[in-house]
């Protein structure tokens, strides 16, 4: 298969052209393989390979199987194959072998998914930005002094420039939705409990973290979710629909839709607002109807304990690794800025985690009453794209005093510094969130791109297991001029 040819295929064509016996498996492998040993010294996108592994996938797979043959990579962040590398973008598991398979990519394989290797994360997916010490900065494939985003910016990285026609990703805050916008893809956050978190982490990050993939097609994003579904934790949640794919064939009704533009961390950028009105345009030529409005919340609360989160569960992370690796943790085995959030994690209350989730589901609750109003919440999907390499990361300087602050140990007495740091890194993803901390779907569509030549995209909200109505909007929009279409080569 030509790399001109490969690159303008989604996963559903791939499969069917090989289930068609027009272009083989290995042909499809070999495009790939090609594509990224041409691209990834430069985007950095890819930080292992498995091309052996994926000759033998192809040997050994179900060849009836509906995806036999589409080569994927997989987040290095709980997407695990047994006997793989497994670091999640850190020093400390640099030299990590996993032991099993996780539920989510034993899905994958079984539906005939042909894995290539792991994509790039920040350490622990922490970020929005994808540029971990250990492996280096990923590039935005359209422009490559910005970031293409995170947690899941080398999978997005991948995808945007046709290494692969599709990777994972799992979103805790926005990290499938950030990289899409960044990466001019769509990318889809599934409802809570629709996907599989494997057996370490039923419920990642009290509940905010859904695992998924990022697509160049609404189409892929839909068929792979029916190839996903089921979580396998101790929830079962009955599909709303008997296929997401097959919905995308039958009519949406006429939405009433809730548009916001306003963030409450700071100012928006304008290329972005001009973008989402553009869309909101388009859905009103469509028959919806759009009114400007945003549901009543405690915005300030939701970003607080969102923070507070960050801190709990980095805490906890690290002490779940310290009793796997049955050892002890310095600040030299991660960054630096990892070990303080797990100090101060620390050092709250034990109540802390309680309260979070209370407050979240009281939020559930009034935004269950917004959408008994509105069918869809309409928002850009980043406040600001233009993320320098380098811009989100701590300085030398900040590192040192980070560094000296642990080591004596007065990392309670420093949080309403780190809190400050993080507020304003979460200014630039200010409407991603909500979606994570109130269990909903939602997805954020290509339309448009930046004077700095950086993709722009708008997200919707809709209500719990309404996964079907955004497929269905999407692949609406999908078929108007207002969609972004790029495919860098």
């Amino acid at each position: 298969m030509k790399l001109n040819e490969y690159v303008k295929y989604d996963a559903i064509d791939i499969a069917r052209l090989i289930a068609k016996k027009e272009v083989s498996p290995f042909e499809v492998l070999e495009a790939a393989i090609e594509k990224i040993e041409k691209l990834n010294p430069t985007l950095n996108a890819v930080i292992c390979t498995h091309y052996d592994l994926a000759k033998k996938q192809i040997e050994t797979s179900d060849k009836s199987a509906p995806l036999y043959g589409v080569v994927i990579l997989l987040k290095d962040s709980l997407h695990e194959i047994e006997n793989t590398c497994s670091t999640m973008g850190s020093r400390l598991l640099k030299n990590y072998i996993s032991k099993e398979t996780s539920t989510f990519v034993k899905r994958l394989l079984d539906a005939g998914c042909i894995v290539l290797g792991k994509t790039n994360v920040p350490e622990f997916a922490l970020m929005g930005t994808t540029e971990p010490k250990l492996f280096g900065p990923t590039r935005n494939p359209f422009n490559s002094a910005y970031s293409p985003g995170g947690s899941s910016g080398g999978s997005a990285a991948s995808v945007a420039s046709g290494m692969v026609s599709v990777a994972t990703g799992n979103d805790g805050g926005g990290s499938i939705r950030i990289p899409a916008s960044m990466c001019g893809l769509f990318g889809f956050k599934p409802s809570r409990y629709f996907t599989p978190m494997g057996s370490e982490f039923f419920d990642a990050w009290m509940g905010l973290v859904v695992n998924h993939v990022l697509t160049k097609t609404v189409r892929d994003s839909a068929f792979f979710l029916d190839v996903e579904y089921g979580f396998d934790g101790p929830i079962y949640c009955q599909k709303p629909v008997e296929s997401f794919f097959k919905e995308l064939d039958k009519p949406l009704k006429p939405l009433k839709i809730a548009l916001n533009t306003n963030s409450y961390l700071g100012n928006v950028d304008s290329q972005i607002i001009e973008v989402t009105y553009k869309v909101a345009k388009t859905l009103e030529d469509l028959g919806h109807t759009v009114e400007e409005t945003q549901p009543q919340l405690d915005f300030a609360r939701l970003y607080d304990t969102y923070i507070d989160a960050m801190f709990i569960e980095t805490s906890f992370l690290l002490d779940y690794l310290e009793n796997k690796l049955h050892r002890k943790i310095t600040i030299n085995d991660v960054e630096p800025s990892t070990y303080i959030l797990a100090k101060i994690g620390d050092s709250l209350h034990s109540k802390l985690n309680v309260y979070i989730k209370h407050f979240w589901d009281q939020t559930a609750y009034l935004m269950r009453g917004f959408f008994e109003q509105y069918d869809i919440y309409m928002t850009p999907t980043l406040a600001n794209p233009h993320i320098k390499l380098g811009s989100l990361l701590p300085s030398s300087f900040e590192e040192l005093a980070l560094k000296t602050i642990s080591s004596v140990n007065l990392s309670s007495y420093i949080k309403p510094i780190i809190k400050k740091i993080a507020f304003k890194q979460l200014s630039v993803f200010p409407f991603t969130q909500l979606a994570n901390q109130t269990g909903l779907p939602a997805m954020s569509i290509p339309a448009g791109i930046s004077s700095q030549n950086i993709p722009l995209g708008v997200q919707f909200m809709s209500s719990y297991a309404n996964d079907h109505i955004l497929f269905k909007l999407a692949k609406q929009l999908e078929d108007t001029p207002v969609w972004f279409r790029q495919i860098k080569e």
